[in-house]
């Protein structure tokens, strides 16, 4: 219970095999995490099967919780091509609330398989979203699909969101929003996004 702040801490120059930039485990009360930078993380194996790569990633499944995202810049650009799944942003929660303001998340490189997301909320979630005035890039080029953002608990809790700025490559380019109930991703444009929700 109570309210934690993780904030100004710069993460950077990792080369690894797989990485978590910031694991929030959350029990009842607030968690902000604010202001921080993680960058130049770099791959120890191109060809490593299954590794994620995650700037900030949220665990728990108390309905009490909040976390507070806001002013965060991650960039992931590994030199080597990669088999990563690599998120900027990954909310595993099965309830509680999140509010994602005001972040910058850029994704590139090459991936030789396996997607990549801006942000994501995984699957078999209620957690309710709140996400306004964020940049999601994802730029990345090779197999796989590239998604600006997803929601892979499609019509479950709530989710309000506005003044976002959305960017993606992928299979087909204009279909770098994920939303549907497959970890694997849902492809859709940003019609098939906005449809029926309060979703920008």
């Amino acid at each position: 219970s109570g309210h934690t702040a993780i904030s100004r801490n710069v993460i950077r120059d990792h080369f690894t095999y797989e990485f978590v930039g910031i694991a929030v485990a959350q029990n009842q009360g607030t968690i902000e995490v604010s202001g921080n930078r993680i960058y130049n993380v770099n791959n120890a194996c191109g060809n490593c099967a299954n590794t994620r790569f995650t700037g900030i990633e949220i665990r728990g499944d108390i309905p009490q919780s909040t976390v507070k995202i806001r002013n965060n810049m991650i960039s992931f650009d590994p030199l080597l091509p990669n088999q990563w799944t690599m998120t900027g942003i990954y909310d595993r929660r099965r309830a509680g609330t999140l509010e994602l303001w005001h972040n910058t998340i850029l994704m590139s490189g090459t991936a030789s398989q396996w997607h990549s997301w801006g942000f994501r909320r995984g699957t078999n979630s209620a957690v309710n979203v709140s996400m306004f005035g964020n940049i999601f890039f994802n730029d990345r080029t090779g197999g796989g699909s590239s998604f600006a953002v997803g929601d892979q608990s499609n019509g479950a809790g709530s989710w309000v969101s506005d003044y976002n700025l959305y960017l993606g490559a992928g299979e087909t380019p204009q279909n770098y929003f994920d939303r549907g109930a497959d970890d694997l991703g849902t492809p859709v444009d940003f019609a098939g996004w906005a449809a029926g929700t309060s979703r920008d």
